[in-house]
């Protein structure tokens, strides 16, 4: 069986991506976070429209850092007014890279508010392994 084909634009992003990650991964498996806040681009929230999605931040526990990116669909396909679904998106990492507000995760959430007609909640929280999780099995 053959493997799927890339296009050129998806192989150089998965490349840099690559090389990212492999930088700002110290030995010991922690993240330099430091060097990757520099190293990210970053989409902040914007109240006018861009592509028919307007995007708020809202806090949830300042002290914890917790906060997500309300996605906001302005032009419906009906043009109504009408109750919209809100789908919850926890962004991609393995819970170690990236935040929220990254300029990746930005564009897809806008696309996801407009196909789906929806409010998308993009939920930012504590990266590990420098935020560490107890659990005890019994």
């Amino acid at each position: 069986m053959a493997s799927p084909v890339l296009p050129w634009k998806t192989k150089i992003i998965l490349t840099i991506l690559s090389a990212v990650t492999g930088t700002v991964r110290r030995p010991n498996g922690t993240i330099n976070h430091r060097l990757l806040k520099f190293l990210e681009v970053k989409a902040p929230a914007n109240n006018k429209p861009v592509r028919g999605v307007k995007t708020s931040d809202v806090t949830v526990n300042a002290n914890r850092n917790l906060w997500f990116c309300l996605f906001t669909p302005t032009e419906t396909s009906k043009g109504d007014v009408i109750p919209l679904p809100v789908v919850i998106f926890f962004h991609d990492g393995g819970f170690s890279l990236l935040t929220t507000d990254s300029k990746g995760y930005d564009e897809v959430c806008r696309q996801f508010a407009i196909k789906f007609q929806a409010f998308i909640v993009s939920v930012n929280y504590c990266l590990t392994p420098e935020h560490q999780i107890s659990v005890t099995i019994r």
